[in-house]
């Protein structure tokens, strides 16, 4: 099957020069995914425009899972709402 990518959200919290929010990315699917891009977006901070944040993944084997932070210059803990996309390049199927 091809690469079912889940991201969660953990709490964000206070890091450096602003802000960190911990990402977790699983794959479900039963193929590599190579290329993952996942695109946190803060939204309703008291900012006019969403802040928006980037993880990038060379490859996430099927099965496995993936660990990293985005960083932000506004409290997503002050009223913000965050949200998760995600995508891949490509599928890699291995022969078996």
């Amino acid at each position: 099957s091809p690469p079912d990518i889940e991201v969660r959200l953990g709490e964000p919290r206070t890091g450096g020069p602003g802000f960190l929010v911990p990402v977790t990315v699983v794959n479900r699917g039963g193929e590599t995914a190579e290329g993952v891009t996942v695109e946190v977006v803060l939204e309703g901070s008291g900012s006019s425009e969403p802040e928006r944040g980037e993880l990038t993944l060379a490859f996430l084997p099927r099965g496995g899972t993936r660990e990293g932070w985005v960083a932000f210059q506004t409290d997503p803990r002050n009223g913000g709402q965050l949200k998760a996309l995600s995508w891949f390049s490509r599928a890699i199927a291995f022969g078996g």
